[in-house]
């Protein structure tokens, strides 16, 4: 994890330095996204005293965010059953840089103490996909940005698409001329074949 800036470092889940502001971690497909960002999660709640709730996780799919809020629990308990027991079977077979981590933590007590609030507040840590974060922000802050208390975002914007088309084709030919309405016909029965017609020059322009 570093700063934006014209010199990126390796980065560490156990060893990099937490920074405040904007970094970023660059990943490719199997590196252990997932597994770094609940080791981070873990981090912040250890050594930063970061409340869980004041954690943002945001992602791509519900089932993303689920596995998340499961390691990152999964983490927080490994963490707590070793500074307790390091001998449990358990603990001995965690990862030697798990163990060197948590050895190098200095008031283990204190830490024990904050894992354990984080676990009792497991379920109220914020693990959302980008469209539910959305949604969350758009009705926290409705006043602000103008929205609609109850709107909600949509994946599936077929129907929304139909009903422009519909509300579109009504006000172009309800009130048109004979002719135009002719032409506009025989070319496109419906709206839902004007909207087709759009999608096949938007496919031709990709």
């Amino acid at each position: 994890m570093s700063e934006l800036s014209n010199s990126p470092i390796s980065f560490n889940a156990f060893e990099t330095t937490l920074e405040s502001g904007v970094n970023l971690i660059e990943a490719s497909a199997g590196t252990g996204k997932t597994f770094s960002i609940a080791m981070l999660v873990l981090r912040f709640v250890a050594e930063k005293n970061l409340p869980i709730e004041k954690i943002l996780v945001v992602t791509f799919t519900k089932a993303a965010t689920q596995e998340l809020r499961t390691r990152i629990a999964q983490r927080l308990q490994d963490l707590r059953r070793y500074l307790i027991d390091p001998e449990h079977p358990v603990s001995v077979a965690q990862d030697p840089a798990f163990k060197a981590w948590a050895n190098a933590l200095e008031d283990k007590k204190v830490v024990i103490e904050r894992v354990v609030t984080a676990l009792a507040s497991i379920d109220n840590a914020s693990i959302f996909t980008i469209h539910s974060f959305c949604q969350r922000m758009l009705r926290q802050y409705a006043l602000e940005s103008g929205q609609l208390f109850d709107a909600e975002l949509n994946s599936n914007v077929d129907q929304l698409r139909l009903s422009l088309a519909e509300d579109y084709w009504r006000q172009q030919l309800y009130g048109a001329s004979e002719l135009k309405v002719a032409v506009c016909c025989g070319a496109y029965k419906t709206p839902a074949a004007l909207l087709s017609s759009i999608g096949a020059i938007q496919d031709g322009m990709v």
